[in-house]
């Protein structure tokens, strides 16, 4: 069973660990997303058919709750490793924008990679691909694509190359989700 801690409205540890969605109100949990970059295009996947929430669609390079124990940046690079085979070591200070939403914080890394194999995990990640920015948008237009808004897109791009974009209140600058029934628990997977 995997466990993740749980923090407080301002990202303080509390001491507590809960399993995997069993946090409750007051309760807050860390997400590391990773977007990787060749160039001008950014390392997309798409979710396995066998994901509870979204499945089959578009997303960046890679992402998932961090790991009871784990900092920010030790869960991206697992992540990262686990979902593409792309070995990196973030630092803390890697990060290069968090977003607030309505029960954690999500946490975006940015690294560049130029290698060819990649060891996809097949429960996760069902295939990926190199897209620029307009390929992206075109996929949030036509919907397989998370529902970002581009602007957010547009940010991670800029960001990619260093810089610390900052912290966001909440989420509703950088995702659109009017496209779904219920997308806060759509999304959180």
């Amino acid at each position: 069973m995997e466990l993740t801690d749980v923090y407080d409205s301002e990202r303080h540890l509390t001491g507590k660990r809960v399993p995997r969605g069993a946090w409750g109100p007051g309760e807050y949990r860390l997400i590391a997303h990773v977007c990787v970059f060749d160039g001008d295009r950014m390392l997309v996947q798409r979710r396995s058919a066998q994901k509870a929430s979204l499945p089959g669609y578009w997303d960046v390079s890679a992402g998932g709750q961090v790991d009871a124990g784990e900092a920010s940046h030790e869960g991206a690079s697992r992540e990262l490793f686990e979902e593409t085979g792309i070995p990196h070591a973030f630092r803390e200070e890697d990060v290069r924008i968090t977003v607030s939403f309505d029960y954690g914080f999500d946490d975006y890394y940015c690294c560049e990679y130029s290698g060819e194999a990649l060891a996809l995990q097949e429960s996760e990640v069902s295939e990926v691909r190199w897209c620029t920015f307009g390929e992206i948008c075109g996929m949030i237009d036509d919907r397989s694509f998370i529902q970002y808004r581009e602007s957010f897109i547009a940010s991670l791009f800029s960001l990619r190359e260093g810089g610390r974009g900052g912290t966001v209140a909440n989420d509703d600058a950088f995702y659109s989700f009017d496209r779904y029934t219920e997308p806060s628990k759509a999304f959180r997977d």
